[in-house]
């Protein structure tokens, strides 16, 4: 690009000394603008000590923190900012997270027993082999979130956008699906005993192997619904 600037019209008007010095210039701005991006976009120490030292951090943002295995029961982080934050294998048991953003988050074998996740935004969240029982998960938005054997057992998920969702081995029993969009989700091998399936929604849902609220499996073929075997008479 600079070789062509050189041969061009400009540079015979303005000369090659004036052009190398703006190429110059335009380089500093941009470095000086990508350190603003790079600063903005990291968290502030002080927010994490204050949360380790209090588990009090209301809408403060901590994006991309790492929080592995940090001690966060009965944390208070409502609407904070945790996309992309590291928190696999953290104790978060009661703890209250409504109206937090956590996108990209991992919370990959993390406790999360009894935690108010009302109305989160959790998009491509990697929740594998969580401990979710007894979380109020209602009205979150959860679109493309890995949760494969994660353990959702008597979790409020009313109204929760789970669209296209990974559910491989997840357990649901007795967990409220009223109004829960599955769209386009894998649901096998999901235990559905005793759920509460009031107006789901299981449009293109992978329902294959999954049990169904009464005991029986789901057959093959079972996508959008749940195929159940009839026993011939006898």
């Amino acid at each position: 690009m600079t070789k062509l600037w050189k041969n061009s019209l400009f540079t015979k008007i303005f000369g090659l000394k004036h052009l190398d010095m703006n190429i110059k210039k335009i380089y500093g701005i941009l470095l000086f603008c990508c350190l603003l991006v790079s600063t903005a976009l990291a968290y502030d120490d002080s927010l994490l000590d204050h949360l380790l030292a209090t588990k009090q951090c209301r809408q403060c943002d901590l994006s991309g923190a790492n929080l592995e295995g940090a001690s966060l029961n009965d944390a208070d982080l409502r609407r904070a900012q945790l996309s992309n934050a590291i928190l696999s294998w953290a104790q978060l048991n009661r703890a209250s997270l409504r109206g937090a953003v956590l996108d990209g988050v991992d919370l990959r074998w993390a406790q999360l027993e009894m935690v108010d996740f009302r109305e989160v935004i959790m998009r491509k969240a990697l929740l594998s082999y969580a401990e979710l029982a007894e979380s109020n998960l209602s009205g979150a938005v959860m679109e493309e979130t890995q949760l494969q054997w994660a353990n959702l057992r008597e979790a409020n998920l009313t109204a929760t956008n789970l669209k296209a969702a990974n559910l491989l081995g997840a357990n649901l029993r007795d967990a409220q699906l009223i109004r829960t969009n599955f769209k386009g989700a894998n649901l096998e091998g999901v235990n559905f005993i005793g759920a509460n399936l009031s107006g789901t929604y299981f449009e293109g849902a992978y329902l294959v192997k999954a049990i169904w609220t009464d005991g029986n499996i789901c057959e093959l073929g079972s996508v959008g619904k749940c195929i159940i075997k009839q026993n011939s008479p006898n």
